[in-house]
């Protein structure tokens, strides 16, 4: 006969210091973590166009480049976004990735880059405007 090394008070006992150590925090969040490797990666580039709130006298708004500033503001609402879609019920069966794309996106449209998906957030995240579009 087996004999039995651990009662299940011990397995009890250690699976809660297991959670403790991960701060209980049992749920992966990809959606979360596909936006941050973008943004590590970069998602503002320095040859676009960064359309400001201010019209000019001529009517037209003004654009910008991108600067640090704008980057810092760029990772910030990001990360909001994608805070805020881990708790919307629907977005738990979207694909994680292209929910991600959509969220970064957004946040382009958000700080007013003049062209939402470029080339380069193509080459960047390997998928085009229309593989995410229904979400964004």
């Amino acid at each position: 006969m087996v004999q039995r090394r651990y009662t299940s008070d011990l397995i009890i006992d250690m699976e809660g210091k297991v959670l403790d150590v991960i701060n209980w925090e049992l749920m992966a969040y990809p959606i979360y973590d596909y936006v941050k490797m973008f943004i590590s990666q970069g998602c503002l580039f320095e040859n676009e166009k960064i359309i400001k709130n201010a019209t000019t006298a001529e009517g037209s708004k003004e654009r910008d480049k991108p600067t640090p500033e704008l980057a810092a503001h760029f990772k910030k609402y990001a990360e909001f976004f994608a805070d805020f879609c881990l708790y919307q019920e629907t977005l738990m069966t979207v694909d994680s990735y292209n929910l991600a794309c959509a969220i970064v996106a957004y946040t382009r449209k958000y700080m007013g880059v003049a062209i939402i998906w470029s080339t380069e957030m193509t080459l960047l995240t390997s998928n085009t405007y229309p593989q995410f579009s229904n979400l964004y």
